[in-house]
This record gives C-alpha cells, sequence and structure tokens, in this order.
C-alpha cells in the first residue's frame, strides 16, 4: 500500500509540473475572466438606462420602478399658540424684517430732491453748521469772530447737524472756560422737498416737512475792558479773572 501510495503522489508531483496542467489552469482563468467582464458589462448598460424601461426579463431579477401617480404635498403646522407675542420661524423667514409688516413697494414715479433751508440770519455773527462742515475751520472761524468786536455768535443746525453745532460749541467752551458762556434753543423749521418726475405721466411737485433745529448762543463773560487787562496779565504771567 505505501508502495501505491508512493507511485501515485509521483505521478500526481509530475502532472503538476507539466506543460498541459499549466495550460489548463491557464484557459481557466481566461474563461473566468471572459465571464466577469461580461457580467459588468451587463451592468453597465443596465445603469445607464431609464429606470422606468427597466422590466422584469425571464431568468433575470431586475427591480421594476413603479409609475408615480401621487404628488406629496406638506400640510402647515398647526400653530399652538395665537398671541402677539409668538413668533414662528421658518427657514424660509426674512431675518431682517421677521415680525414686522413690510409694506408693498409702490412703483417709483418722482426722485425726491432736498431744497437746500432757508437762512433766516444772515448777519456776520450767524454761522450755519452742516453735516458736511469742516470741524476744525468752523472752530477757528468762531474763535476768531470772538477775538476780534464781536461779543457773540450764534450757532445754527439742522437734523443731522445738531450734535455736529452742540460739540462746536462746547470745544469752544473748553478751549476758554472762564472767558466764554453758552445758551441754547430748540425748535423746528419747515423744509420743502422737489420731486422731480421720472415718467411722462408724472408732473413736478413738491413736499413740505419739518424737521428739529438748535441755536447756540456763545458769547464772552467778561466786558472788553476786562478782556484787555486779562490778555496783559497773561502775557506778564498772572492771571486774575
Amino acid at each position: 500500500i505505501f508502495f501505491i501510495f508512493r507511485i501515485f503522489s509521483e505521478f500526481f508531483r509530475l502532472f503538476l509540473n507539466s506543460r498541459i496542467f499549466n495550460l489548463t489552469l491557464k484557459t481557466y482563468e481566461h474563461l473566468l475572466g471572459l465571464v466577469n467582464s461580461r457580467k459588468m458589462t451587463e451592468k453597465i448598460s443596465l445603469s445607464k438606462q431609464n429606470p422606468r424601461d427597466l422590466v422584469e426579463s425571464p431568468g433575470k431579477k431586475v427591480p421594476a420602478t413603479e409609475e408615480k401617480i401621487h404628488e406629496r404635498r406638506k400640510r402647515p403646522p398647526r400653530k399652538s399658540y395665537q398671541r402677539k407675542t409668538d413668533i414662528y420661524v421658518t427657514k424660509k423667514s426674512n431675518f431682517v424684517s421677521h415680525g414686522k409688516k413690510v409694506p408693498a413697494t409702490e412703483e417709483k414715479i418722482h426722485e425726491r430732491r432736498k431744497r437746500p433751508p432757508r437762512k433766516s440770519y444772515q448777519r456776520k455773527t450767524d454761522i450755519y453748521v452742516t453735516k458736511k462742515s469742516n470741524f476744525v475751520g468752523k472752530l477757528r472761524q468762531c474763535e476768531k469772530l470772538l477775538r476780534l468786536e464781536h461779543a457773540e455768535i450764534f450757532l445754527h443746525g439742522i437734523g443731522n447737524a445738531i450734535p455736529r453745532a452742540i460739540s462746536l460749541a462746547l470745544q469752544i467752551q473748553a478751549n476758554n472756560p472762564d472767558l466764554y458762556g453758552v445758551e441754547a434753543n430748540t425748535g423746528t423749521v419747515k423744509l420743502v422737498d422737489d420731486l422731480h418726475p421720472l415718467t411722462d405721466d408724472a408732473d413736478f411737485d413738491e413736499q413740505k416737512r419739518r424737521n428739529s433745529s438748535i441755536h447756540i448762543r456763545v458769547y464772552r463773560k467778561v466786558e472788553p475792558g476786562q478782556l484787555i487787562a486779562a490778555l496783559k496779565s497773561v502775557i506778564k504771567g498772572r492771571v486774575s479773572f
């Protein structure tokens, strides 16, 4: 038995080393590769087709897609709270105007052009301060008028220029706290805007409005004679008011 087993194993070893076995093995691998490539080609061709065109064919399990017969529409959720202080935020909510009633924009047929306000006072001591005024230039102008023959000046500001006029008066007083005083009065002024038409059907028009104003009086606390004496004492190095 041992001798037969030895002969059989030697014969099997020679068969594995032979060219016939190598050729058979290569042929089997080649056939297996052809089968795999064919399956891959079928999968690619099926993926390129329209899913609606796929039907179950005999011998292949191809899932057939159902025809769409319904359209889903989401119903808005029920609002449990209806108080004024309850605000519901959605994905499409406007972040800026949420919770505010934004009026519908009408077609613009006019262009508003602001008319310069009427200057009620035309004296040399009347200084009108605007939002675009040069602060340093206005400060030098005011101090120059107060140093000369004028004992008081008046600063006028309207609307957005009110804080600038107040700052200018306070700066004049801060530079010479013992020399100048400040008084202020507030009021309203009438302004007129011109409406220029943007279309052929519209006409020229005017729009009247009101705006807040301020009038600041900056005056000298001392008389001209006392001022001269004070200047002399400053020059000598002895300040005494």
